[in-house]
């Protein structure tokens, strides 16, 4: 028995066949493996629930049994009550409530966005849409917001490329990026990656980098493509774009060159931004910016200590692309406003008649 197996047997779990030279890889492709195998744990009282090096009241692992980064982390510790081996880096007792997600499978995944674009109602928008503020978050708690925004699109004719632009969760750094693969999968399908918009754009600006750093995260492009995908149903390309510094000189960049590549092409830019904190009135500054498209009053607030906002490098680039193409209608469809345990958001559009 290799050492994967003999912590999964200190680890609590059920044990392969003595004997046996299987691998847990070996069983994934078996239902009754998976079942077998994986872990029972009682539900443990987090106020008795004892263990840690510090002695202070734990709630039981919840990493996955296949998680092998988890394991080295075990020690010989149980709970009094069940004898059942928990895990020293379990999280302490969280005040947050659980936060469901959008699903990762296909049919659960278009049967949940559709039922939030049937329950959206379409926006009036004047004229052709250039840009749509999402959130950027893949908790459900945005989804009434993302839908809301999404609908716009049942009115608008079909889109040759969409331009992704999402905050870095990779920490930052000073460049934009834009990721190098071909075709960026999703559970709805493949779409292809504008290798002739990408190129442009970094010729554009010398920030712009072929790079996949900040790509590839479950927010951000991952969440706004599959209402892309249900709302837009002829052929389109995409280029994801991450900032890895949303200072106002990179929004300024971000915004003039996506201005100039968006022109004799049926574009559509798709912003995605969180609100973090926000201070009483905030809100109401931020829409008489945005509806005002006022660049540097809107850049000030977003930057500014009433809020917090993660995506406000997005939020004014696009502004400042739609400008470029001539935009006269800025206009908000739904918003929310963070809480101490809940994202607050911020759905828009940008349009010209």
């Amino acid at each position: 028995m290799g050492p994967t197996l003999r912590l999964l047997e200190f680890a609590g779990r059920a044990t392969f066949p003595r004997g046996s030279d299987r691998t847990p890889s070996d069983s994934a492709g078996s239902r009754t493996d998976l079942i077998a195998y994986s872990p029972v744990l009682p539900s443990l009282d987090r106020t008795s629930a004892r263990g840690h090096d510090s002695g202070q009241a734990l709630s039981p692992c919840v990493c996955p049994w296949w998680c092998l980064r988890s394991l080295p982390a075990l020690k010989p510790n149980t709970d009094a009550a069940h004898g059942v081996p928990f895990c020293p880096h379990a999280t302490m007792t969280s005040t947050l409530a659980p936060r469901p997600v959008y699903p990762t499978q296909p049919k659960a995944l278009r049967a949940t966005v559709e039922a939030a674009l049937k329950a959206a109602p379409t926006p009036d928008i004047p004229g052709d849409l250039f840009a749509v503020i999402v959130p950027d978050t893949n908790n459900l708690e945005g989804r009434e917001t993302a839908a809301a925004v999404f609908a716009a699109l049942r009115e608008q004719e079909a889109y040759d490329t969409v331009v992704l632009v999402s905050p870095s969760h990779s920490g930052t750094f000073r460049r934009m990026t834009i990721c190098s693969i071909d075709e960026y999968y999703t559970p709805l399908g493949p779409l292809p990656v504008s290798d002739q918009v990408r190129n442009e754009l970094c010729d554009e600006d010398d920030d712009f980098y072929l790079d996949d750093l900040g790509h590839f995260h479950t927010e951000g492009v991952d969440v706004q493509l599959p209402y892309l995908q249900t709302l837009i149903t002829e052929p389109f390309d995409i280029v994801p774009i991450i900032m890895g510094d949303e200072s106002p000189e990179f929004c300024r960049e971000l915004g003039t060159a996506l201005g100039e590549v968006m022109y004799n092409r049926r574009t559509l830019l798709v912003v995605s931004a969180n609100l973090l904190r926000m201070e009483p009135g905030a809100m109401e500054e931020v829409i008489a910016a945005f509806e005002a498209k006022d660049v540097s009053r809107l850049m000030m607030i977003l930057n500014g200590d009433q809020l917090k906002c993660e995506g406000r490098g997005g939020i004014v680039a696009a502004l400042i692309a739609a400008l470029h193409r001539r935009a006269n209608h800025a206009g908000i469809i739904h918003t929310k406003e963070p809480t101490e345990d809940q994202l607050g958001f911020f759905g828009a559009y940008l349009s010209r008649s």
